[in-house]
């Protein structure tokens, strides 16, 4: 049997040997990691202090329409504006998104200029709007007629066989 002050120095011995081997991130191991998350942590400090001013966007103008006077007007919008905004005609508050109707009254055919309407909606007037030009129904996002808007003009000498083809098309593809 062993006494008592032997095993005090064992248990001794053994609970430094345990403090001794260290963690997962002791050693080599811990070392590089540290340097790592130093690393990580330097470029982030310096994109804050030394990062360059962020490009502001250059946003196109848009179409309005003075709902006094029915004039359209191009406006520039800034991040906090909202509708409506200054019309140049009246220097008051009543200048609203315009909407534009391309089609014709008597034809599919559009027009090379459109008609821009102010809708019913932006101004609290209930009903639909239509176009003073065609008579259509004029929505917010108001669709173009087909064959505009995609860089094409369709020939009316061709139209007849174009109608025929799209007729005779089952594939659902069309150009």
């Amino acid at each position: 049997m062993t006494d008592p002050d032997t095993q005090a120095n064992q248990t001794a011995s053994n609970d430094s040997n345990a403090s001794k081997s260290g963690g997962a991130l002791s050693g080599p191991f811990g070392i590089i990691l540290s340097l790592l998350l130093l690393g990580v942590a330097g470029v982030f400090a310096y994109n804050t202090f030394y990062a360059a001013e962020p490009v502001k966007l250059d946003t196109p103008p848009i179409v309005c329409i003075c709902a006094e006077t029915g004039k359209t007007f191009d406006y520039k919008p800034q991040q906090s504006d909202t509708f409506p905004v200054t019309s140049p005609y009246t220097n008051k508050e009543t200048g609203y998104r315009a909407e534009a109707c391309y089609w014709q009254e008597d034809s599919d055919e559009p027009l090379e200029k459109p008609t821009w309407v102010l809708l019913n909606e932006d101004i609290g007037k209930a009903g639909v709007t239509e176009c003073p030009d065609c008579g259509r129904i004029v929505v917010r996002h108001n669709p173009m007629p087909p064959g505009a808007g995609r860089g094409e003009r369709r020939n009316p000498e061709s139209s007849a066989n174009d109608d025929a083809e799209s007729a005779t098309d089952t594939t659902g593809d069309r150009d």
